[in-house]
């Protein structure tokens, strides 16, 4: 069985925010001039300075107005074209006191660097030849940046599915398969019946879709960065494998929810702690992202989004399960990924948006759902905190939950917990004592309920298999 690493994941009261997503835009690229042009005249002076001062009579001496004109009661008391025409000094700090164009000359016959003053965003370089940024390495200019185009701007997917930018293709997203021309979810059927094999083959492919990090940061502490798609998708598959085994619907991610999520992981990195109501005094605060943590898991201390979903679904901090009650809600839809890294006190933090408010298409809701599920589980995701929740039984507090190793047909001692409230039923909670073994079936039977108001049983047998 799986052994509760000492990691953190932290619940509280829901705050459900409702977000579309806009149209797509094509961009064009452009060139833009980033500042004007340098470029020196590099001519000779006109008016080259000799001059017989005293007589008022210039000796042209193969240049034109070339001295001291009017010397002795000069309007400009001093030198007009004293050897320079404009030549690089256009007063040069004196108007009319005596050195207008004084000859100082700028650039002296040589021609100056166009881009020495320009200065181009990231990924653009100035042109020598006209003084302007223009972007490079394939980007195109969006504002005042040059970006990478996005290859699916122009692509148009059905519902439930999205653009993959290496191929430009839709492919389906969240767990749903392709039918036609259009993405569906497949009912997930009752996990009781499921043969070994399926089990362990939906496991294994998960895990091979576990992304390590993916976490690229930003400018600074507080520049949320970016988490990769690959990321997203494997927490979000971690998260619909969960929902398959427990017999619901899959979810699908929202890039507003994932880009509102990994702001609200950026505060907690920053932190170094779990804080669902971060204030404004909050290192690295946003509303966007404050918004987005009451309204969210929160775990740290997971080096990956999957094993961040496994420690929420363990949430073996809270006898409550608000983490697993919420991730296991039938009608849950569209959710958000977000992660960061940090040095700071768990290093790696995360938010997984709840969105109760949106509810999708083809919802399933089973008569129970119990962690461990009926049927075959992967063992490694078995830990000794199990849960039911129903919308067709009634369950009282005082409802008897027993556990039999069906082996040896020994029953193992519990602990029962009951939660209500918390927008969904109430939730039954029971902590196994004692080590389970991976080889044994075990049947939990549960007394003290009803069905339609009638005094009813219920059990079912949980099958942890190895996978090997």
């Amino acid at each position: 069985m799986a052994a509760t690493a000492a990691r953190r994941s932290h619940r509280d009261t829901l705050v459900g925010v409702l977000l579309t997503m806009g149209a797509a835009v094509t961009l064009i690229p452009i060139t833009t001039a980033c500042g004007p042009a340098q470029i020196g005249d590099g001519t000779d002076a006109t008016n080259n300075g000799d001059f017989l001062g005293g007589n008022n009579t210039p000796t042209n001496n193969g240049a034109s107005n070339n001295g001291d004109f009017f010397l002795n009661n000069a309007t400009n008391n001093g030198a007009t074209n004293n050897g320079a025409t404009n030549n690089g000094a256009a007063n040069n700090g004196t108007a009319n006191n005596g050195a207008t164009n004084n000859g100082a000359a700028t650039n002296n016959g040589t021609t100056a660097d166009p881009c020495a003053s320009v200065q181009c965003p990231t990924n653009a370089a100035c042109n020598p030849t006209t003084g302007a940024c223009a972007c490079t390495n394939g980007t195109v200019m969006q504002g005042n940046q040059c970006v990478t185009p996005d290859p699916c701007a122009d692509v148009q997917c059905p519902a439930l599915a999205r653009c993959v930018p290496a191929t430009r293709a839709c492919e389906c997203v969240g767990g749903t398969v392709q039918q036609g021309d259009q993405c569906v979810t497949p009912n997930p059927g009752d996990p009781a019946f499921r043969p070994e094999s399926e089990v362990c083959q939906r496991y294994q492919a998960s895990n091979a879709a576990v992304v390590q990090g993916g976490f690229t940061p930003g400018a600074d502490a507080c520049d949320p960065g970016t988490l990769s798609q690959d990321a997203i998708d494997a927490g979000v598959e971690r998260l619909n494998l969960f929902r398959w085994l427990a017999g619901l619907a899959p979810m699908v991610d929202d890039p507003e929810l994932n880009r509102v999520s990994q702001l609200c992981a950026v505060i907690q990195a920053a932190a170094g702690d779990l804080n669902h109501f971060p204030g404004p005094d909050a290192l690295c605060y946003t509303a966007d992202g404050a918004a987005a943590a009451g309204s969210s898991n929160l775990a740290a201390g997971s080096a990956n989004t999957a094993t961040a979903i496994d420690q929420l679904i363990e949430d073996n901090y809270s006898t409550s399960v608000g983490h697993r009650r919420w991730m296991l809600t039938p009608s849950m839809y569209t959710t958000g990924i977000g992660y960061a890294e940090a040095n700071t006190r768990y290093h790696n933090y995360y938010c997984q948006y709840v969105d109760f408010y949106r509810s999708g298409p083809d919802r399933i809701t089973p008569d129970f759902v119990a962690w461990p599920n009926p049927g075959f589980v992967p063992a490694a995701l078995v830990t000794n905190r199990w849960s039911f929740t129903s919308n067709t039984y009634s369950y009282p507090q005082s409802t008897t939950v027993t556990v039999t190793r069906l082996a040896d047909a020994t029953g193992l001692p519990v602990q029962t917990y009951w939660t209500g409230g918390g927008g969904g039923p109430p939730i039954l909670v029971w902590d196994v004592q004692g080590s389970l073994d991976a080889s044994s079936e075990y049947e939990v039977h549960l007394t003290g309920i009803s069905l339609n108001g009638q005094p009813t049983e219920l059990s079912w047998t949980v099958k942890p298999t190895t996978c090997r």
